[in-house]
């Protein structure tokens, strides 16, 4: 499954205050909807493409700044990441939020494909990014230009190798810029009997999918990862994702058992020192377990087994080694 992602599963999400393209309209002084291009072009026109940059980095870092609208950008993106099966992601949104939240390495320029047999998680940003503004594709020149990178560029060729190979769901996206629908109407239509499904994610029951062929499915962004996530639980593919939530409280009684340890007299208790190992491993274990969350990986069945296997290994040969500090490090 390939999903691409559009604004409204991100920073345009509803009731999370307000649309980009609203905030350029209102400075603009724009009664009419001009397609998003144009609307933008006229906007660099007036003032310059620098400040339409920052403008959108000003709406970004308001929404970033405020818990609540945070939780609803955000929302859709936390609830993917810990999905470990979303290997590739397809969007045209500026914001960082894929990389922030999902650890997905960006692919933006082609030079950035020396990282695509990379076994992470990738998100191809097809209009660019905000961390590397120069990339962003916002007035009608850049659409067009956008147009021909996507059709001979890397980016493009390996847009349509996903799109060609995988089903395809769009989230948060109207698939109204021009760019993108000309390039899957072509490939479509090239594949012809042979294109896989495809869905359009979407809340309104009056909307229709744009897209010959292609299904709806009328949910919410955030509610259709849930979905997904509860029936690869159900189908015993993955682990529940509430296996989380004892992390916390995990971590605070370590500590409270390590506090006891450090009140005790090594010279002493000499043997204290192995205890104090044994306890740095099972604080390295929690922390790697929350620190890794984002990717999910350790919610497939099995993957913990394999793992504490292989420290057993690791354990029986620091033991026969004598290497008691790292035996009883590698035990916790």
């Amino acid at each position: 499954m390939l999903l691409f992602v559009g604004a409204g599963a991100s920073t345009e999400v509803h009731n999370a205050g307000g649309s980009f393209y609203d905030r350029v309209r209102s400075v603009l002084g724009v009664q009419e909807e001009p397609e998003f291009p144009d609307l933008m072009t006229a906007f660099v026109e007036e003032y310059s493409r620098n400040e339409l940059i920052e403008l959108f980095l000003q709406h970004l870092l308001y929404k970033k700044s405020f818990p609540t609208l945070f939780d609803r950008i955000s929302d859709f993106h936390w609830r993917i990441s810990v999905n470990p099966f979303v290997r590739e992601i397809i969007t045209t949104n500026w914001d960082d939020l894929f990389e922030r939240i999902t650890g997905a390495v960006p692919l933006v320029v082609g030079e950035d494909f020396a990282f695509w047999d990379a076994p992470v998680r990738k998100v191809l940003k097809i209009h660019g990014s905000i961390l590397n503004p120069g990339t962003i594709v916002a007035t009608r020149d850049e659409y067009e230009r956008s147009l021909a990178d996507l059709r001979s560029g890397a980016i493009g060729s390996a847009a349509k190798l996903l799109i060609a190979t995988r089903t395809v769901v769009f989230v948060g996206y109207s698939f109204r810029d021009d760019d993108i629908r000309e390039i899957v109407d072509v490939l479509r239509s090239d594949l012809s009997s042979a294109a896989r499904k495809c869905y359009f994610v979407h809340p309104d029951p009056e909307f229709v999918a744009p897209l010959a062929g292609a299904e709806v499915i009328r949910t919410s962004a955030r509610h259709f990862a849930t979905l997904l996530d509860d029936a690869l639980v159900e189908d015993e593919v993955l682990l529940p994702r509430d296996m989380y939530d004892r992390i916390d409280c995990l971590l605070d009684r370590e500590a409270d058992a390590r506090a006891r340890g450090y009140r005790l007299e090594i010279a002493q208790y000499p043997l204290e020192i192995y205890d104090l190992a044994y306890r740095d491993g099972v604080r390295d274990c929690y922390g790697r377990l929350q620190a890794q969350q984002h990717t999910g990986q350790d919610r497939t069945h099995f993957a913990l087994l394999d793992r504490i296997r292989m420290y057993v290994d690791w354990l029986r040969g620091a033991t026969r080694a004598r290497d008691y500090w790292n035996a009883a490090y590698i035990e916790g």
